[in-house]
């Protein structure tokens, strides 16, 4: 088990605690989506399988952990045309849930777009909803895990999220090497 799948069981593993959250707008022009967020949220390059790491050109996770919840976009482009379903699948099939439900269309426009939802994951007492929206060349997994008394954070969390106009010429790039001189 990774690292990060430790990390992610010990926090739900805490106990729930109610509280009030404060929603905040979280956007990202360059990857074309917002949402809104009830905390800090970490950056960080999407860990990828080696299987799939050929065909990504460039995928970020944006992520709050709570102690009940963990709420994450991770935005992928691909080199070339994806199976929506097929990714869903494999997505939701690292989180181990008992109880699933098929997967639901959802209407976006400009954008085919997938949920699945799942109960009893994580080997506990977790919800997992995950939503799959491809744009394009680009995939975003919008995902909720958390516990029963989350369920409406967790709602307000997925209904933010909105698909924007990408901006690539905002993202980011690493620095270009100096061009050596021909002749």
């Amino acid at each position: 088990m990774s690292s990060r799948k430790i990390a992610l069981a010990f926090a739900l593993s805490l106990p729930a605690v109610a509280e009030a959250q404060e929603w905040t707008r979280f956007a990202r022009p360059a990857e074309g989506f917002r949402a809104e967020f009830s905390g800090r949220v970490t950056e960080r390059p999407t860990e990828l399988g080696a299987g799939i790491k050929p065909h990504v050109l460039w995928a970020r996770t944006y992520m709050q952990e709570g102690r009940d919840f963990v709420f994450a976009v991770s935005v992928q482009r691909y080199r070339r045309a994806i199976d929506l379903d097929r990714l869903i699948d494999a997505s939701f099939a690292t989180l181990q849930c008992k109880d699933t439900e098929d997967p639901s269309p959802l209407p976006v426009p400009g954008a085919a777009a997938r949920e699945l939802k799942g109960q009893k994951c994580l080997g506990g007492d977790f919800a997992a909803v995950l939503r799959h929206y491809r744009r394009a060349l680009t995939v975003y997994q919008v995902m909720s895990i958390h516990r029963p008394a989350a369920a409406d954070d967790a709602q307000h969390f997925l209904d933010s999220f909105e698909l924007t106009e990408e901006r690539p010429d905002e993202r980011p790039r690493a620095p270009q090497r100096p061009q050596r001189p021909k002749g």
